[in-house]
């Protein structure tokens, strides 16, 4: 079955993850240009969101579940929907047909 075929819960978005292939090893792996790049350019809850995100493999998709983010990145509901804006105005994420893709440099 198609990922995209999956139902979710209503407060939960489709993410997609797209970056770099690096060396084998763990999924926490990024480029070092790529988190300069990031700690520069965000703030701290848009860092923390890039964080959660990047942890995973590149290609990995899920459902976002906000209650489980804010919970992970030690965040409120508020800071969540900030930071998730915020991503997608800088280019981290993009949207296409309501599914979000990241992306470890701004696009």
């Amino acid at each position: 079955m198609n990922v995209y075929e999956y139902s979710s819960n209503p407060n939960q978005r489709f993410v997609e993850i797209q970056k770099e292939e690096l060396e084998k090893g763990e999924f926490a792996s990024f480029s070092v240009q790529s988190m300069s790049e990031a700690m520069n350019t965000l703030s701290s809850g848009a860092l923390k969101l890039y964080l959660y995100f990047i942890m995973n493999k590149n290609g990995y998709s899920f459902w976002l579940s906000k209650s489980h983010c804010c919970k992970v990145c030690g965040m409120s509901a508020r800071t969540y929907f900030r930071a998730f804006d915020e991503l997608i105005k800088k280019g981290y994420l993009s949207v296409v047909n309501n599914k979000h893709f990241f992306h470890e440099m701004p696009v």
